[in-house]
């Protein structure tokens, strides 16, 4: 191999590098905006962690949760690497007030205008509506940025597990 090709195959080795370099770059300095919820899947009376990350420093997010006819938001300022821990940091504004990881479970109000249980769904005999374990509520979390969603994602809380069963007592 000749001066020629070698000079010619370190540049193009030397061209790679430059290019899988700043690929990486963008990737970690512009990194997306996620919502982490963990567990995904937990029953409701366990408590779950919720982060935000992957947003700019100092940033103003709105975060929304709706299941069903209910829904709660809350606003948070991000830290200097872009995220926000809900348990850890209080929000600036929304249906609570104070550092809380389930504020946003809790403080779920119901929509304006929604009605959507009618007497069908009530079952005859009990007058309430039929239960059948485990009840899975999905909870559908939004980030937002200047009135834009920038990220989503779903959580899942249980009420009861397959084995429970429901028994009327009569007196």
């Amino acid at each position: 191999m000749n001066q020629y090709h070698r000079i010619r195959r370190i540049s193009t080795l030397i061209s790679a590098l430059i290019l899988v370099s700043s690929l990486l770059a963008d990737c970690t300095s512009n990194p997306k905006p996620v919502i982490s919820i963990q567990p995904a899947e937990a029953l409701a009376d366990q408590p779950i962690g919720i982060h935000l990350s992957g947003f700019k420093p100092i940033q103003k997010v709105t975060v929304r949760v709706s299941a069903y006819e209910y829904e709660s938001d809350a606003t948070f300022l991000t830290d200097a690497h872009g995220a926000v821990d809900l348990a850890q940091q209080a929000p600036l504004a929304g249906s609570y007030t104070t550092a809380d990881g389930m504020g946003l479970f809790w403080s779920m109000v119901l929509k304006p205008a929604t009605t959507t249980l009618t007497t069908a769904d009530l079952t005859p005999t009990t007058g309430q509506p039929p239960l059948e374990y485990p009840i899975r509520y999905s909870y559908l979390f939004s980030a937002q940025v200047d009135g834009q969603t920038v990220a989503q994602a779903t959580a899942v809380r249980t009420i009861g597990l397959p084995r429970m069963t429901r028994t009327e007592l009569r007196e």
